[in-house]
């Protein structure tokens, strides 16, 4: 089946370029550490043997959000029989521990991702308001470095107060490209009740972040195993609920990329956008393997966001980083090579309202 690709919904609809929503997918065609088999590797010897079962015989996956998500429904039954479920408790949460640990450990350095910088500054650097990750790792921060070396005005809601970089939302700015981690980060914290962010250059913010775990400053992170375990979370802490307020409010479009949005994991996500009153449009990136048609995928979303009242549309999602090229380029004053990535330091002549809609072919 015919997908369009991501540069050629973008002419047509430049309002998806106002916001961008990304996962996992986006990390992974960075580095294969991101990839989850790649997680599971890393920590699977240091599992109890039980889990590990879990993980490999009963359930034949490396998905952690999988596993702990059956470990939930296996409680949600004890509860009900009045079975014990301490040894269920104590599983949910090492694999939870586990999972960020692993996050940090298979991290790539930051001299292993610096030949894909143009790649990364720009695939931020198109967007014009407001940029989601659901991931918890350091490319987006990194992103985020690389345009702000370039000029762009951005945010993340982080300020230096008393010799620590603290959040407070009205750090964030209106005229600013904002960064929101919906699921936090490794180099957030929280420390007597404020979310702190750790200090360091983008060579070694990665020691920085280890250093933090030895020093019993545990990650800020979502990664519980059902939507409502997620949603209790979201709601006990500033940082998240700020993140998601954002996301509830944001205008005109919205493109989402390497984010599978499963109904069981990212309810809250769909809820959110089901709900923004003035999101109009939504561009979804759509990668199809032989399991997962692209018939069975576009059924799948158009099912989950029918109540938004929104357009939605698709692309093929191995022809965004393609396209991004080509838009950066159709951007820029000063570059007119759509078979390259611009040099970083462009990204302070990109012009959104160079971006033109353009009528359709027919």
């Amino acid at each position: 089946m015919f997908m369009k690709r991501f540069a050629e919904l973008v002419f047509e609809h430049p309002e998806i370029l106002d916001n961008f929503l990304f996962g996992n997918g986006f990390s992974q065609s960075f580095h294969s550490a991101f990839k989850y088999k790649s997680l599971y590797e890393n920590v699977k010897n240091n599992l109890e043997a039980a889990d590990r079962r879990l993980f490999e015989d009963v359930l034949d996956t490396t998905n952690f959000e999988m596993v702990l998500n059956r470990i939930l429904h296996t409680q949600d039954v004890n509860k009900v029989y009045g079975l014990c479920s301490n040894h269920l408790d104590q599983s949910y949460q090492n694999i939870k521990m586990h999972l960020i640990h692993s996050v940090n450990n298979s991290h790539p350095c930051f001299k292993e991702i610096a030949k894909s910088r143009d790649r990364l500054a720009w695939s931020f650097g198109i967007f014009k308001r407001n940029i989601f990750t659901t991931n918890y790792d350091l490319l987006t921060y990194w992103g985020l470095i690389e345009l702000l070396d370039n000029k762009r005005n951005v945010k993340d809601g982080f300020s230096s107060k008393n010799w620590s970089l603290v959040f407070d939302r009205t750090n964030f700015r209106a005229d600013a490209l904002n960064f929101y981690y919906l699921h936090g980060a490794l180099h957030f914290y929280e420390e007597n009740g404020k979310i702190k962010k750790t200090k360091a250059g983008t060579d070694n913010l990665l020691k920085s972040v280890t250093q933090q775990f030895e020093n019993e400053r545990f990650p800020l992170y979502v990664s519980e195993g059902s939507t409502e375990k997620k949603e209790a979370q979201i709601k006990s802490n500033y940082y998240f609920l700020s993140c998601m307020d954002k996301l509830h409010k944001i205008k005109k479009g919205l493109t989402i990329f390497g984010q599978d949005l499963n109904q069981q994991y990212d309810g809250h996500i769909l809820d959110a956008l089901n709900k923004s009153e003035k999101l109009e449009y939504i561009a979804y990136g759509i990668y199809p393997t032989e399991t997962d048609t692209y018939s069975d995928i576009k059924h799948r979303i158009e099912k989950l966001l029918r109540t938004s009242n929104k357009t939605v549309l698709f692309f093929d999602s191995r022809t965004f980083f393609d396209s991004v090229k080509e838009i950066a380029t159709e951007g820029c004053s000063f570059h007119n090579d759509p078979s390259v990535f611009p040099e970083r330091i462009l990204l302070a002549s990109f012009n959104h309202n160079k971006i033109k809609k353009q009528a359709p072919q027919i």
